[in-house]
Formats: structure tokens, sequence, C-alpha cells
């Protein structure tokens, strides 16, 4: 699907899965189409039928909407169809239970302003739902639940009602074809780095019986699948990994962290003009005022936009700045994982560092007998996280010659736990 998303001709594609009667159908789309009218834009009304019902091509034909069969899944089979299918700028999803669309439409449309993705969400301020209160207590337990073990600041994950930029669906491929999608979705958009925003909007049921029956079924396949959309939330692979770990649950991730953050945020040179050379989406770059940071990941750097817009995607072996513009260079947990036999990295480093300058370096301590052990058992207990990326062992002594050699004069250095070494070095003139 990646490759082959449509060049846009109009604004906005309305895709309205088919997930029932044709009576819904009939009743839904004059209400679209008024909606769209609303907004004073160019747009497209896409039907994806994943019913096993037929009759419903003539009524989306006499409500000027294109029609599709999707036979292969459920609601997120026909929500891919029709992102495939559509010729907008942005697709707007549905919720076919919902009473009326207006105040949802326009709340997506209004909020889309520096954000890729927009939710229409009935549990934020300014919400107003209007549903029998056991459904009520329920769908906020379930989102409250969802939103707690897979840490995502959504509060409404199980709404239809969303705007997407459809270039999102470049950067995610979900698997789900089932009513799981709606979480999948969102849980891929936080790993890619792509901004999303919830909107209160005015949530009112068509038909509570069948409005019943989706909740439930969405909860039952959620939680079928959670334990991977656990595994993928937490992988190292999604862009705010590294700032979600500095809040970490687990005591001894937090602890590292923050231990980590303290020493080199201690050894840096507060508002001097500052690298922060593999930033990822760590804490240092956020907090720095006067930094810049690069990352050769660009997903990271697309979630990272938000809390500090001087970013750029860069090779470490050749950073994008001419020779001697920094007053100080921070380069954290970046060493271990580039192949480092003639220390070009820390060369790179050096090179846009002016005289004078500080260099804070941290990686682990490959000549203390704790950190392998560590490294081990982190192997052994996530094995699809960093450890396997370390292919360059340094230690106290090493690097400290690697730096005098170049002109530093040592400062000082900092541990965690004995195991993680930080080194402060000035570059002499």
């Amino acid at each position: 699907m990646n490759k082959s998303l449509k060049t846009p001709t109009c604004a906005l594609t309305a895709v309205v899965p088919v997930l029932g009667e044709r009576a819904n159908l009939d009743r839904l789309l004059p209400d679209v189409k008024q909606a769209l009218d609303a907004l004073g834009v160019t747009w497209e009304v896409v039907v994806v039928n994943a019913s096993p019902s037929d009759g419903f091509e003539a009524a989306a034909a006499a409500h000027g909407a294109r029609y599709f069969r999707e036979t292969d899944g459920g609601y997120g089979a026909a929500v891919t169809r029709g992102v495939f299918e559509a010729e907008g700028e942005y697709v707007l999803t549905m919720d076919p239970d919902a009473a009326e669309v207006e105040s949802a439409v326009r709340a997506l449309w209004n909020g889309r302003e520096g954000y890729d993705v927009v939710v229409a969400s009935r549990y934020v301020d300014g919400a107003q739902v209007d549903q029998p209160r056991l459904r009520n207590f329920l769908s906020r337990a379930i989102n409250r639940f969802f939103s707690k073990v897979l840490s995502t600041p959504v509060k409404d994950l199980s709404t239809g009602f969303r705007l997407y930029r459809k270039e999102v669906f470049r950067h995610i491929e979900v698997e789900t074809a089932s009513l799981a999608f709606l979480l999948e979705t969102l849980l891929k958009c936080f790993g890619n780095g792509i901004l999303t925003v919830e909107v209160p909007f005015h949530y009112r049921l068509h038909e509570y019986r069948l409005a019943q029956a989706h909740g439930l079924k969405l909860g039952l396949e959620c939680f079928r699948g959670l334990f991977r959309l656990w595994r993928m939330r937490n992988s190292v692979k999604c862009a705010d990994y590294d700032i979600r770990a500095f809040d970490s649950r687990i005591f001894l991730q937090r602890y590292w962290q923050r231990t980590r953050y303290n020493i080199i945020m201690g050894f840096a040179e507060g508002d001097a003009f500052t690298l922060d050379a593999g930033c990822g989406s760590g804490r240092i770059i956020a907090d720095l005022p006067n930094a810049v940071g690069v990352d050769i990941r660009h997903d990271k750097l697309r979630f990272m936009r938000r809390l500090n817009s001087r970013l750029a995607q860069a090779n470490g072996l050749k950073l994008p700045f001419p020779d001697e513009t920094f007053d100080c260079v921070i380069s954290s947990e970046v060493i271990e994982h580039i192949p480092e036999e003639d220390g070009r990295f820390i060369d790179e480093l050096t090179r846009v560092l002016k005289p004078g300058g500080t260099l804070v370096l941290s990686t682990p301590d490959y000549g203390t007998w704790t950190w392998p052990l560590i490294e081990w058992l982190y192997y052994k207990v996530a094995p699809n996280a960093y450890a396997h990326e370390h292919v360059t062992h340094y230690s106290l002594k090493s690097l400290g010659e690697a730096l005098e050699a170049r002109g530093y004069e040592i400062q000082g250095h900092g541990y965690i736990c004995r195991s993680d070494l930080v080194y402060k070095a000035r570059k002499r003139a």
C-alpha cells in the first residue's frame, strides 16, 4: 500500500466503512455530505463494504459516493482499502454507529494544524457523550486500561472518528484487519514519531445495540493481541522509546536514565551553543535551550520536533556543520554503536567543537566486570533491544587515551553503577 497511495486531487476523503445494514448507510451519507460541505473545501466520499451483504453499491451511488467491496476482513480492512483508494490529501474515518457526524468532522478539520493525526475524543475536556451509563463506564475503563498498559497519551483509543494526513500511511503498515486496527494504527503512529492530538466533540449513539456489540468485539480483539501490541510499543524501534525510558515504570531503567541525564547535564555548559550528536528522543536535547540535535533516525527527529525544532538528520561520521561551530558537544550512548577502529566519530566531534570547548561522551565501560554481566542479562531479558548493536567496546582507560591523543584535557568522569561511563574533556587551543 505504501507505494500506491494516490496523488491528491482534493483536500479531503471521507472513508465510510459498511459494517451493518443498508438503512444505516442511507442515514449516514447525507449527514456526511452536509458536514463536508460546511468545511468549504474540496472533498469526496468513499464507501467500502466490509460486510457479507450486498446491495450497498446503489445506496453509495445515490449519494454520489465511490463504492468498493472488501471481503478480506472487517473494519480495519475497510479503512485500509479506503486509504488506498482515497484521492484526498487528508483521510477522514467514520464511526458508523454515531447519530450525527457534523460535530466530529468540524472538530477534526479545525484541529489538524501542526499535527498528522487528529482523534475526535469522548474523554477530553470539552467533550460531550450521550450514551447509556453502563456503556460509558465500560468504554472509559477499557480505554484507560489500554492507555496505561501501552503508555499512550491518547485517552480515546477506540473512537472511529479520526483525521489522517494521508502521507502517514507511507510510514506505517497496519497488519490488523479487524476493529483492533483502531488501536494498532495509533501505536504505530507513536512508534514512528507521527504527531497526534485529541480534540473534543459531541458523541451521540444512533443505535445502542449495534454500538454495544462493536464495543465488546473491539475489546476482545484488543485483549487477544495485547502482548503483541505491548511488545511493539515497548520496542527500541519506537521513536519515543528514549524519552519514555526516563519515566519508566521499571525502577532500574528509570534510575539509569535519570542518573546519566544528571551527570551529563552537570558536565554540559548550560546555555552554551551545544550539539547533541545522536540525540535520539532523549530528554537532553529537549531540556537544553541552546542546543542542536542530530540523529540518523528520521522518525525520532519527527517525534522530537515538538520539543526542539533545531534538528538535523545526518550520519555521525559526516556532521553537516563547519569546523569549530559549537562551544559544547554531547554524545550519549552513541559511540558503542559505531565501528570505531580508527576513532572517526571522535574525530568528527572534535572537528565541530571550538578550541576550549567541552566534550561530553557517555558509553558502557567494557573494562569493568559489571557492564559485560549487565549487558548479558539485558540481552537475555530484551533480545531485540540495544545490546546486540554494541560493536565498539571502550573502557575508562582506552577512551581516556583516545581523547588525550586528540588534544583533550580530561576534566572528570562519572559512573552509573560502575558500569556506564561519562567523560568530560576540554579541547585544548
